[in-house]
C-alpha cells in the first residue's frame, strides 16, 4: 500500500510500507544528500519511482526525525 502527495500536478512525496519499515520517496535531488547522515538512496532508475528519485527507509525514530527535517526544509 502507498500514499502519494502532490501539489497540483507536481509530485512531492510517496510513502510505502514494506515489511516492518516505511519507505519515503521524495521529489528532491538525491545527490545533495549522498554523503550525509540522512541515508538517502537514489532510486531514479526504477520506473515506478522516477518522479520521486530520493528514497529513505524509516526504521527508527531518529531516521523519522531526519526525514521530517528534509521535508520541512525542501518541500
Amino acid at each position: 500500500s502507498s500514499v502519494t502527495y502532490k501539489r497540483g500536478r507536481k509530485p512531492l512525496l510517496k510513502i510505502t510500507i514494506k515489511g516492518k519499515s516505511v519507505c519515503v520517496y521524495m521529489a528532491i535531488d538525491p545527490s545533495e544528500y549522498a554523503a550525509t547522515k540522512y541515508g538517502i538512496k537514489d532510486v531514479s532508475q526504477t520506473k515506478a519511482y522516477r518522479d520521486y528519485p530520493a528514497m529513505c527507509k524509516v526504521t527508527s525514530d531518529r531516521r523519522l526525525k531526519y526525514v521530517l527535517q528534509i521535508i520541512n526544509e525542501k518541500l
